[in-house]
């Protein structure tokens, strides 16, 4: 949860990382770890969702 609202502050209050952790309180360092963290993860997970989309296609095809 603290993720996703780091996240939302970030990416659609515009806030900065040094904004963000005042609000949150932690440090600015923190909060730059925990985005990138984030983004790793969604990334991956986003990842995933193309290669199962790839195999349902090529499934398809073969049927």
């Amino acid at each position: 949860e603290r993720e996703r609202k780091i996240l939302h502050l970030r990416f659609f209050e515009g806030l900065t990382q040094s904004q963000i952790a005042q609000q949150v309180g932690i440090s600015q360092m923190h909060v730059s770890r925990l985005i990138r963290r984030s983004l790793e993860k969604i990334r991956a997970e986003i990842a995933v969702g193309e290669d199962e989309q790839k195999q349902a296609a090529r499934a398809a095809e073969q049927s």
